[in-house]
């Protein structure tokens, strides 16, 4: 992964040993706490939800101690697609894993669309100012969500 990384421009990172993901428990949401004091989005209804429904996928992104990012997804009721309703970074501009959350994190979401079939990673209503890095990261974009296809 990280020989990949360096060929597709992307630097900083190297111990992934560091990295892991975890389920959004209490030491993320109480992490989320020190990024601001109003997050752009409500994680803190996640553990609830998933508690309400077991096929939601969870994830917080850590490296060593430090809280990076934050993903909740959902798969259709038909399983063809995993819909990302909810995804953020930590806004500190030195964390160690910035402008590499969303890719890391889309990771996750494409093995986790293996595991229940889904062909399509589909994005609502996504942040107007994150639709660029979408697009550079080979979603489409209809006017009112990002499409990308499971590989």
């Amino acid at each position: 992964m990280h020989r990949e990384f360096l060929e597709n421009g992307y630097e900083g990172l190297t111990d992934y040993s560091q990295v892991r993901f975890e389920s959004i428990n209490n030491a993320a949401l109480t992490a989320l706490e020190g990024w601001r004091k109003e997050p752009n989005f409500d994680w803190w209804d996640s553990p609830n939800t998933v508690k309400s429904d077991p096929k939601c996928l969870d994830l917080s992104l850590w490296f060593a101690d430090q809280l990076c990012g934050l993903c909740f997804a959902v798969p259709s009721a038909g399983r063809t697609l995993v819909r990302i309703k909810l995804l953020e970074g930590n806004p500190d501009e030195a964390h160690p894993l910035k402008g590499q959350v969303t890719t890391l994190m889309l990771l996750a979401v494409n093995q986790y669309c293996k595991l229940v079939d889904a062909s399509v990673i589909v994005v609502d209503e996504p942040w107007e100012g994150a639709i660029p890095h979408y697009l550079d990261l080979g979603f489409k974009y209809n006017g009112r969500q990002l499409e990308m296809v499971v590989d």
